[in-house]
């Protein structure tokens, strides 16, 4: 919760510094997430969670 505090109170100039702060450490680290990848992760938990919600809304546990 406190993280989504901190992004509420964020302006615009602050995220975009972090951002690329973050670039510039994953470059210097050589440590990156490839896209599809990402994508893959989230859509596996989107699948997730759409099985969820359907279980409960049609009353199974």
């Amino acid at each position: 919760m406190q993280y989504i505090r901190a992004m509420k109170t964020e302006t615009g100039s602050e995220f975009v510094e972090r951002a690329l702060r973050a670039r510039d450490e994953a470059r210097r680290t050589g440590d990156y997430v490839d896209a599809d990848e990402v994508i893959a992760n989230l859509q596996r938990k989107l699948d997730s969670a759409r099985v969820r919600l359907a279980k409960l809304q049609s009353g199974e546990t």
